[in-house]
């Protein structure tokens, strides 16, 4: 092969361009791996590269053939073959090795603005969606035990979240207007629908002749009532401390469904009563409807 000074420095400034537009392609190829031009570009990147080295060897050979023979007056151009080293393609072990250490060293991706500011939108979602619907969609609120009647499952001062069920259920906690002091709430626990018959018997409650065993009330109750049977639309409402509670047996009525707020699902202050509460709904699964 001739040698060209001219030529020669073409197919570095070649050799340098393929270099270039390589990376490029390798770059769009990470987001999109599939695709078949980007594929078809690489490898004709490749094969054309290979070329240009071959006749730079080739180039070589014969410029070191001159040298050997030491002409006179003749100019040898350089070749300079240490772009080739390594192609564009070809990864060096030492930076393999590199880039592992520095992975194990962050835990995988490196920590970058871009990458923080991606977790944080990332957690922000993640809480703020499910919040807006629930609280939007479902009506969660957030509230204030205001009496004792619930004890030992809510204390005086607990502050709670309701949400609204799609179905309310026998054993449910649920938040209520007060009907004795308009604008304020109750908790109690609801024990009856309507058509239900409620009796307490030897300190026991008894819905539709259902005895019903409640391991979560405070004690036993004293008192006897009933049966009543729960009117139209509304729901029976018991405190878990029964002797203590203003409740559905003391207003002598049950209360319109319309006038719960929500079920309550989760303590979430003070700090050390923190904590989602059991359902009760299985331990009225045996009542039948009432015939």
């Amino acid at each position: 092969m001739a040698i060209d000074r001219e030529e020669i420095d073409k197919l570095h400034e070649e050799a340098k361009r393929v270099r270039k537009n390589f990376r490029y392609i390798i770059q769009d190829l990470k987001r999109s791996p599939e695709n078949i031009d980007l594929l078809r570009q690489r490898e004709h990147l490749k094969k054309r590269y290979d070329q240009i080295q071959t006749m730079l060897t080739d180039a070589r050979e014969a410029r070191d053939a001159l040298l050997d023979d030491e002409p006179e007056g003749q100019e040898v151009p350089q070749i300079d073959m240490s772009i080739f080293e390594p192609k564009p393609y070809e990864v060096p072990v030492a930076v393999v090795v590199q880039q592992r250490t520095a992975s194990a060293r962050t835990g995988g991706s490196p920590l970058t603005f871009k990458n923080v500011r991606i977790a944080i939108t990332a957690a922000l979602l993640l809480v703020l969606v499910p919040f807006f619907y629930l609280y939007f969609m479902r009506n969660m609120r957030f509230y204030e035990v205001p009496t004792r009647s619930m004890e030992p499952t809510l204390q005086a001062g607990d502050r709670i979240i309701a949400v609204e069920p799609s179905q309310y259920a026998r054993g449910d906690i649920v938040v209520l207007n007060d009907p004795q002091a308009p604008g304020d709430y109750l908790v109690k626990r609801l024990v009856a629908f309507a058509g239900d018959s409620i009796e307490v018997v030897n300190g026991a409650l008894l819905i539709n002749n259902q005895p019903i065993d409640e391991p979560y009330i405070r004690e036993r109750m004293e008192y006897i009532f009933g049966p009543v049977t729960v009117s139209n639309e509304e729901v029976y409402l018991l405190g878990d401390n029964r002797n203590e509670s203003d409740d559905s047996h003391i207003w002598q009525s049950g209360r319109p469904l319309s006038e719960l707020r929500g079920r309550v699902h989760f303590i979430y202050s003070p700090s050390s009563r923190r904590s989602s509460l059991d359902n009760q709904r299985a331990r009225f699964h045996d009542v039948k409807s009432p015939d």
